[in-house]
C-alpha cells in the first residue's frame, strides 16, 4: 500500500465519523464544512503540534475579526463602498496581526474568515458553533494524520 492510500483511508473513516456525528447529534451545532476547511489549515500549517496551534489561534482571530467587520458593515448600512472598505481593513488587520507569533499563520486566518462568512455567522450563538467547528476540524485532521502515520508504520510502507 502506498502512503497516500493509507492517508486517504484514514481521511475517509475520520470524515465519515464527523459527518455521522454531525447528523446524528444536531444539538452539537457542528458545521462539517468548517471542520473540513480547518482540517486543510492543519496540513497547510505543517501538521503535528504546529498544525494544531497555529490554525487554532489564527483561525479564531480570523473568525472574531470577521464578526467585528460584519458588525461594522451592518452599522454603516452596507453597500459596495462600505463593503470594500471594511473588507480591505479586515485583510489589513489580519496581516498586521500576523506579526504576533500565535496569529502568524495567515492562511488559517483567511480560511476561517471565509468559513465564518459562508456559514452566515453572527454574534449570536453561531459564533461559538463556528469556532467549535473550526477546532473540531483541527482535531479531525490530527486524528487523520496520526492514524495514517500509525498505519504506515504498522504496514512498513515506505514513501519511496
Amino acid at each position: 500500500m502506498k502512503p497516500t492510500l493509507l492517508l486517504a483511508a484514514s481521511a475517509a473513516v475520520s470524515v465519515g465519523c464527523l459527518m455521522w456525528i454531525s447528523g446524528a447529534v444536531p444539538a452539537l451545532g457542528l458545521i462539517p464544512r468548517i471542520s473540513l476547511i480547518s482540517a486543510g489549515a492543519y496540513f497547510t500549517a505543517g501538521a503535528g503540534r504546529d498544525g494544531l496551534a497555529k490554525p487554532l489561534a489564527a483561525g479564531t482571530l480570523g473568525i472574531v475579526l470577521t464578526a467585528v467587520a460584519l458588525s461594522a458593515l451592518t452599522a454603516l448600512g452596507g453597500g459596495l463602498t462600505a463593503t470594500v472598505l471594511i473588507v480591505a481593513c479586515l485583510a489589513f488587520t489580519i496581516i498586521l496581526c500576523s506579526g504576533v507569533p500565535p496569529f502568524a499563520h495567515v492562511p488559517s486566518a483567511f480560511m476561517a474568515a471565509s468559513a465564518y462568512v459562508g456559514a452566515g455567522g453572527s454574534w449570536s450563538l453561531s459564533i461559538v458553533f463556528i469556532i467549535v467547528s473550526w477546532g473540531v476540524g483541527l482535531i479531525l485532521a490530527w486524528i487523520i494524520d496520526r492514524m495514517s502515520r500509525s498505519l504506515i508504520e504498522l504496514t512498513g510502507v515506505s514513501s519511496g
